[in-house]
């Protein structure tokens, strides 16, 4: 996971971070798929945010999916949040994602494509809020300037 990281663009890094304030914020002690998602809706302008925004996802929709299915924890959390097994695989497939688009960096689009393709509660809110999930690849792909695959 550490060379997925070090590929990571700043926006992706901001999206991660983010990831971990969510976390905290929820009084979760780990950061799942959920909270990834809410951290790449953090940056408004990021590639992400701005491709679930042109299908129709605004960030606040996404929060209180999240709130409510999920909830808060019991009691703030101390110390760090460590990432959860699936939200890791998450950063590895990004990579992969990166790669498959012959992109030299992870952004946040390749965040939420591999989102998507791993599953978890991060996919399960985007399926609630009723986006399609071929449809979000497209439009991913094409603000990322790639070609499906």
């Amino acid at each position: 996971m550490a060379d997925s990281f070090q590929k990571l663009t700043e926006e992706a890094h901001q999206a991660v971070a983010l990831a971990h304030e969510e976390a905290r914020r929820l009084n979760q002690p780990y950061v799942g798929t959920e909270h990834l998602l809410l951290g790449l809706l953090g940056d408004s302008d990021g590639v992400a945010a701005r491709s679930l925004r042109h299908l129709g996802i605004e960030p606040v929709s996404v929060r209180a999916a999240v709130e409510f299915i999920f909830g808060q924890g019991q009691g703030a959390v101390e110390g760090k949040t460590e990432m959860s097994p699936l939200a890791a695989r998450v950063l590895k497939r990004a990579a992969h994602e990166a790669r498959r688009l012959n992109h030299p960096h992870v952004d946040s689009g390749h965040l939420i494509l591999a989102l998507v393709r791993e599953g978890g509660r991060g996919a399960a809110v985007l399926t609630i809020l009723g986006v399609n999930q071929e449809r979000l690849r497209m439009r991913l792909v094409a603000d990322l300037g790639g070609q499906a695959g």
